[in-house]
């Protein structure tokens, strides 16, 4: 089962983007439950929202509005050390990027 997951999330100023790839397809099966934890692995601090999978449906993007003194080289950092939680075995982090 591959779920589609589709959240347009409006893209507002000064949002950062994060990709994180799952390792194989059964695990990108999982998203969903993968997005909980992620987000809930992230600064309670974050608004952070789940903006879709990519269309080869193995990677999840979130994001998440940052807050002016966060720089995006800390957020970024936050977000690796999120996913490199054991909870999170099987993912990937794939990408970074200021969007908006």
């Amino acid at each position: 089962m591959t779920a589609r997951l589709e959240h347009p999330a409006p893209v507002r100023s000064r949002q950062i983007e994060l990709v994180a790839r799952a390792d194989s397809p059964a695990r990108a099966e999982s998203a969903a439950l993968s997005v909980v934890r992620w987000l809930a692995l992230l600064p309670a601090a974050w608004q952070a929202d789940f903006h879709g999978l990519t269309d080869d449906g193995l990677s999840i993007v979130l994001r998440f509005s940052r807050e002016r003194e966060v720089p995006v080289r800390r957020a970024c950092a936050e977000a690796r050390r999120a996913l490199s939680d054991p909870a999170m075995d099987g993912w990937e982090f794939l990408a970074c990027r200021e969007v908006g």
